[in-house]
Parts: structure tokens; C-alpha cells; sequence
């Protein structure tokens, strides 16, 4: 399987996947996830969507290099610093999140689209 998509489901344990290394996309959009630890092993995830979930801490992505596009909307995150050194990375969207903090997305050179609205960043200068 390459694409899951269990966005609006009642699914909050993503423990069962963890097997599953070819994964390319998975949205768990507007589900009571609250944990990332089980996509560590995705080593080949591209695409993450966990908008509107219960997630805080985004640390497990810091270990999947080719991730392109990760959508973080409407979490409760304020610490970005996993997604620090992801070259790849085009697509970053943290729309009414709590993140203040944009040093880690510095030198992410492939980003095209970065998606911040109601957060309160106040120093741009990392993006420069």
C-alpha cells in the first residue's frame, strides 16, 4: 500500500501501521490522533496530512528524510524543529498553530509554499 487516507475517521492509535514502510501518503485529517511515534519507521512517507488533530509533538518526522509536503493545520504545535534539515520539503503548511519559532525552517531551499496564518511569529528573518 502507498496511499492511506483515514482523514475524518474515529481512528486515534496509528500503532498499527508502523509497518508500513513503502508508505508514500497518509492523511489523518480531522481524526483524534494524538501520537506520531508509529510513522518513525515511513521512511519513505512523502506526503503527511494531520490537520486538525490532537498532535503536539512532531519530533518522529525529524527521522523521514523525503518528506515533501507535511500539513500541520490547526494543531497544537509550537516547536517546528523536527522539521529542521528536511532538503526536501516544498509544502509546509502550519495555519493556527502555535508556532513562534521559524529558525528551523532556515536553509529548507526546495520550499515553495509555507502556510502560517494565526500564529505568533513575529521574526521572519530565518526565511530570508
Amino acid at each position: 500500500m502507498t496511499d492511506l487516507d483515514l482523514s475524518e475517521t474515529r481512528v486515534s492509535d496509528l500503532s498499527p501501521l508502523a509497518g508500513l514502510t513503502a508508505l508514500l501518503d497518509l492523511d489523518v485529517s480531522y481524526s483524534p490522533v494524538d501520537d506520531l511515534s508509529a510513522v518513525a519507521g515511513m521512511t519513505s512517507l512523502l506526503t503527511l496530512n494531520v490537520n486538525a488533530t490532537l498532535i503536539t509533538d512532531i519530533s518522529p518526522l525529524a527521522s523521514i528524510d523525503g518528506l515533501t509536503r507535511v500539513t500541520l493545520d490547526e494543531t497544537r504545535i509550537d516547536d517546528i524543529s523536527a522539521l529542521a534539515n528536511h532538503s526536501n520539503l516544498s509544502v509546509v503548511g502550519l495555519d493556527d498553530c502555535r508556532v513562534s519559532d521559524l529558525s528551523p525552517l532556515a536553509g529548507l531551499t526546495a520550499m515553495e509554499y509555507l502556510y502560517l496564518d494565526n500564529n505568533p511569529v513575529s521574526d521572519l528573518s530565518p526565511l530570508a
